[in-house]
């Protein structure tokens, strides 16, 4: 049963904080507990061997911690600003909003979840999926030989096109979708990294286009298979 593996779950990391010998194994365990009370209460308090907390309290405690890993920090920001969305509080700070973007996976969600929860407009979200989408290829085109350089850039282009035309999901934007510059690859399929993927696919849930973030969800997954085989 689900409910008794949320449960097991949830003593196997009580277990690990009282074990942990570091602060910060100690302030990553609270956290898998908060997320363990989400699923299992839907609330974003809990307590830990007594000790009321929250994502707040959490992210307040990994704000002043200068030994924890950016992409650690990034998720425990990520935590409390999603917390405070769902519970329809204020979206936090611009000084938080930065912590997010130290681990781009993190970013990425908190952009289409600020837009999906209205914290955040349609074009300020896109914006920053699609700054984020294209300073990828800048970092490729960066260390790419010439010939490789300009099918980069094409890719890039039309990609830059998809973000543009999104919101009005015209000609221009169904044009672009069908494009191919890479052999058996359309251009909105090619992505170099987990949150450049994660970044097209929450703009394809924000313009309503359901059907392509299942399909490009769908088609890195069997990349990602393929390769492991």
């Amino acid at each position: 049963m689900l409910a008794d593996e949320i449960e097991n779950a949830r003593k196997f990391f009580v277990e690990s904080y009282n074990y942990s010998q570091t602060v910060n194994c100690k302030l990553l365990t609270k956290s898998w507990l908060g997320r363990i009370e989400v699923i299992k209460n839907y609330k974003f308090e809990w307590e830990v061997n007594g000790e009321g907390t929250s994502f707040k309290k959490l992210w307040e405690e990994c704000k002043n911690n200068l030994w924890l890993t950016d992409e650690d920090l990034a998720d425990r920001c990520a935590e409390y600003l999603v917390s405070e969305m769902v519970n329809k509080a204020k979206k936090g700070s611009r000084e938080d909003l930065e912590f997010a973007k130290l681990h781009l996976v993190a970013f990425s969600l908190l952009n289409g979840i600020a837009c999906i929860f209205g914290f955040m407009g349609k074009h300020e979200a896109l914006n920053g999926l699609k700054k984020l989408d294209l300073s990828v290829f800048d970092t490729e085109l960066a260390k790419a030989k010439p010939e490789k350089a300009a099918v980069i850039e094409e890719i890039k282009e039309h990609v830059r096109g998809l973000y543009d035309y999104a919101l009005s999901r015209g000609k221009e934007y169904e044009v672009r979708k069908k494009i191919e510059v890479i052999r058996g690859e359309l251009v909105w399929q090619t992505a170099f990294y987990n949150h450049q993927v994660l970044a097209r696919i929450m703009m394809f849930y924000i313009v309503g286009d359901l059907e392509n973030a299942k399909k490009l969800a769908e088609y890195k997954s069997s990349k990602i298979y393929q390769t492991s085989q």
